[in-house]
C-alpha cells in the first residue's frame, strides 16, 4: 500500500528555473526538494502547459496549469506519476497487454500494432483468460515472487481490472511480414 497526495492547483504564471534540463517537450528541474516536470507545448517549447511537481518520494504531487485552456487534469497526467514512482516501489510499468491464465500472469509486449491485444483476445477466446490490462501494466518484485498489477492506463483496449497476478512469462510479439 502507497499513500499519495494529490493536490489539482489553480492557473498560475510559470517562473522559468535557473537551471534545468529539457528532454523532447518537458523541462525537468528541482524546487528545493521536490522533483518537477513542466510539459510545454510540442511546437512551441517557450509556452509550458503544466508543471508536475512531486515530494522525494512522491508522497505529495501538486498539478499545476499554466494556462486556462490546461486547466483540465485526466488521469492520463497520473500516469506520469506512477511510471516515475514505480522504481522507488521495486517496480515498473511496462507496455503490454497483460491476461491471466490459471492463476498466472502473462503478458505480451511488443510495438504498437504487433498484436498484443489480439493475443489477449484469442486468449480469452480459447483459453478463458482474464485480460488484467490492455496497454501499461505494473511489474513489481515483493520479496521473491513477480507480480503484475492492473491499472486504470489501459490504452485503447479499455481492459483494466484492478489485480495482482504472480507474473509467469512475458512474451515478445512480433509480426510477420
Amino acid at each position: 500500500k502507497y499513500d499519495m497526495q494529490i493536490i489539482m492547483k489553480y492557473t498560475q504564471r510559470f517562473e522559468r528555473p535557473s537551471s534545468y534540463t529539457i528532454v523532447s517537450n518537458q523541462i525537468y528541474y528541482k524546487q528545493g526538494k521536490n522533483f518537477c516536470m513542466t510539459f510545454v507545448n510540442q511546437k512551441n517549447l517557450d509556452m509550458p502547459v503544466l508543471t508536475i511537481k512531486t515530494s522525494n518520494c512522491f508522497h505529495n504531487v501538486e498539478f499545476i496549469p499554466h494556462s486556462d485552456f490546461y486547466n483540465v487534469y485526466s488521469l492520463q497526467l497520473l500516469q506520469v506519476v506512477f511510471e516515475q514512482m514505480m522504481p522507488l516501489q521495486n517496480g515498473f510499468m511496462m507496455h503490454g497487454a497483460a491476461i491471466e491464465y490459471k492463476g498466472e500472469g502473462i503478458i505480451f509486449t511488443g510495438f504498437s500494432g504487433s498484436g498484443k491485444s489480439t493475443q489477449a483476445r484469442l486468449w480469452r477466446k480459447y483459453r478463458n483468460t482474464i485480460t488484467t490490462n490492455g496497454d501499461s501494466p505494473i511489474i513489481r518484485r515483493i520479496q521473491d515472487t513477480v507480480y503484475m498489477y492492473g491499472t486504470p492506463w489501459c490504452g485503447t483496449s479499455g481492459e483494466s481490472i484492478n489485480r495482482r497476478t504472480p507474473l509467469k512469462a512475458i512474451v515478445l510479439v512480433k509480426q510477420s511480414p
